[in-house]
């Protein structure tokens, strides 16, 4: 059986190496593709692990709300357009009276949106005031759904979306002691003075 097998392979010997040899192609262009598959992955890891992330929420701070964009990232962040939308207009869907309107007009009209940001270290943030709390607020939130456009220093260009609703915060808001309460305990002691010294 082995003379058998010997004299077949020197009379189709060629054959078998050129099975062998297309079998050995095979094999290098499968560790080509699958070794480019995990340098790209490796790549794209790296890009989307030092990256800039640009997050923008609000945050109460002795009621007072503020808007405030951070970069989160371990990258700065070049030229930072924010564009914002009116998702709804509020939860039963009554218009927002013209004031509120106003308000978010003018607020967006601050130069971090109207202009951008330039240049955005990591962990820097930046805090604009949107609403002052007051006892007696009935101020309307509507929700604003956020567009960040960025790029890293490389050339790297990011697009993140965030959508917030109002409405979760002057809840919150409430349910601490509002900065007014001090003005009016201030206002009631001014008052008994003035009528001691009558």
């Amino acid at each position: 059986m082995l003379k058998i097998s010997i004299e077949w392979l020197n009379q189709n010997s060629g054959a078998v190496m050129a099975l062998l040899t297309f079998f050995y192609v095979i094999a290098t262009i499968a560790l080509y593709i699958s070794s480019h598959k995990s340098i790209c992955i490796a790549k794209q890891l790296h890009r989307d692990i030092h990256r800039p992330v640009v997050v923008c929420d609000f945050v109460i701070i002795r009621g007072m709300m503020y808007f405030r964009i951070r970069n989160i990232g371990p990258v700065s962040a070049c030229n930072l357009r924010i564009d914002h939308e009116e998702v709804n207009t509020y939860k039963d869907n009554t218009p927002l009276v013209d004031d509120t309107k106003q308000k978010a007009k003018e607020f967006f009209e601050l130069p971090g949106f109207k202009n951008g940001i330039s240049f955005f270290s990591p962990g820097q943030e930046f805090h604009y005031l949107y609403h002052i709390f007051t006892m007696d607020d009935k101020a309307e939130f509507p929700t604003f759904r956020f567009t960040m456009k960025y790029s890293d220093p490389s050339g790297g260009t990011y697009c993140d979306q965030s959508e917030i609703d109002l409405s979760i915060y002057k809840k919150a808001a409430h349910s601490l002691d509002p900065f007014d309460r001090i003005d009016r305990r201030l206002d009631n002691i001014c008052s008994a003075i003035k009528d001691l010294n009558r």
